[in-house]
């Protein structure tokens, strides 16, 4: 009892927080600064409306701002020079810019160039940049603030990244904490929250499917997650990839309690009341998997409220709608929805591979039926067959996967027909000698059904 009353009271504190970083958001976005000397203040303040834990620092640095613009008189240059402004031709216009050169560490100026800002968080700034070694995009991360606290996520981040090479994990290319903290990885299209929802449940079943082959591959390394929510979810040539791992947890080397830092509306029932339901593991992904793929399915969240209170309330004590109710064409998908977003973990699918196993078996009746419709249409029924090849590939099945080869070969356009029939000869030789399908052959498989998707 004096635990639940302790979590409501906790509730209670971190929704008047945010209520109160809700009001300074509204404050600044009625500032009226008299001149740019102060955006990289307002800047400040913009980056930690998302951490409630500093909203007494927040509420005195909007004090200290207000105070500063009231009292802030413009120089005024010289007479001489006020005429040459009258005088002079007007500069040319400057090229748009997305991102203020000052927000970019001149301290990685060496190493990077043309950076611009994509994204930014409570606890990072993502920037598009480009390697000065050799020319390639990157995405660069650099922490917003230097404290201890700042610096303690930003290694776990690395620990937990370093361990991880899958297709569907952003890849991590460099990091280094001088000559400033920065993390270089993968540059991708866009995130999984800009994509209008519902989808059509047969796309969202897929973009899961291999969501779920990249948790596995950090499953079997020791590594969960904890904090999936569709921002979290990278795009790069349709191909959905796991980001942000700050919050994972080395479950191997660490026997800490869990971080209450995470989104709340993505939380699982143990990241609320772990003392009810027990410590967050990988099946905790597991849950925060079916949220996403509730949402995706039908364009609303499992659980909403009006406040953070409620809100958490609902995820601990009650059922959400079932997903068929909201949108009739995910009844198919609807258990598995369920099965993940189940309260008691024992109740979920155990691991991540029991997931996959239905969602493989729901996307090969639909992807047959799918093949069979498209019949006199060559591309789509190229895409279809690819996507077969690909399903049967990633689930090792060598069997199938050589027999949705050899009809993908009829579609195959020039640029891929080379390749698919080096992997055709490679894994019927690994079909004679027995052996399985290595993670190299399904990124090769990856990168044909890319080619036969854009019709080459």
């Amino acid at each position: 009892m004096a635990d639940r009353k302790l979590m409501e009271k906790q509730f209670k504190e971190l929704d008047g927080a945010i209520e109160r970083l809700k009001e300074v958001e509204r404050e600044l976005g009625e500032l009226k600064p008299p001149d740019r000397v102060f955006d990289s203040q307002i800047e400040s303040l913009r980056s930690k409306l998302k951490q409630p834990q500093r909203v007494d620092e927040v509420e005195q640095e909007l004090t200290a701002l207000r105070k500063s613009m009231e009292e802030y008189v413009p120089a005024k240059p010289p007479p001489a020079e006020r005429v040459k402004e009258r005088t002079a031709p007007p500069p040319p216009p400057r090229p748009p810019s997305r991102q203020p050169d000052s927000l970019f560490p001149p301290e990685l100026a060496e190493l990077y160039s043309d950076a611009t800002l994509i994204g930014s968080g409570g606890f990072a700034r993502v920037f598009r940049a480009k390697r000065k070694s050799d020319g390639k995009e990157v995405a660069v991360k650099v922490p917003i603030s230097l404290d201890s606290s700042t610096g303690k996520s930003f290694v776990r981040e690395i620990s937990a990244w370093q361990r991880l090479s899958h297709r569907n994990i952003v890849k991590l290319y460099d990091m280094n904490v001088l000559p400033t903290p920065y993390l270089e990885m993968e540059l991708c299209q866009k995130r999984l929250d800009e994509m209008p929802k519902p989808l059509d449940v047969k796309e969202a079943a897929g973009i899961v499917f291999h969501l779920a082959e990249g948790l596995k591959h950090a499953h079997s390394n020791g590594t969960v997650h904890r904090d999936l929510k569709p921002q979290n979810i990278l795009l790069q040539s349709d191909v959905p990839k796991i980001a942000d791992w700050g919050l994972s947890k080395i479950s191997a080397e660490s026997t800490s309690s869990t971080r209450s830092t995470f989104s709340p509306v993505y939380a699982a029932p143990e990241q609320l009341a772990s003392q009810q339901f027990g410590k967050p593991d990988h099946r905790t992904d597991i849950y925060q998997m079916g949220v996403i793929f509730y949402e995706l399915v039908t364009g609303e969240m499992p659980s909403k409220a009006d406040n953070i209170t409620e809100l958490m309330a609902q995820i601990i004590n009650q059922e959400p709608p079932r997903p068929s109710a909201v949108n009739p064409e995910a009844a198919a998908v609807e258990p598995m929805i369920m099965k993940c977003l189940r309260k008691e973990m024992r109740d979920r699918y155990q691991s991540v591979d029991e997931l996959q196993k239905d969602l493989a078996e729901y996307l090969e009746m639909e992807y047959k039926d799918s093949l069979k419709k498209s019949q006199g249409d060559m591309r789509r029924s190229g895409y279809y067959c690819a996507e077969l090849f690909l399903l049967h590939v990633t689930r090792g099945d060598l069997a199938e996967a050589l027999k949705y080869a050899a009809d993908l070969d009829h579609y195959a356009g020039e640029g891929s027909k080379s390749d698919l029939d080096s992997l055709i000869a490679e894994f019927q030789q690994r079909s004679k000698d027995g052996l399985g399908i290595p993670a190299e052959s399904v990124e090769r498989a990856a990168m044909i059904l890319h080619q036969v998707r854009m019709g080459r």
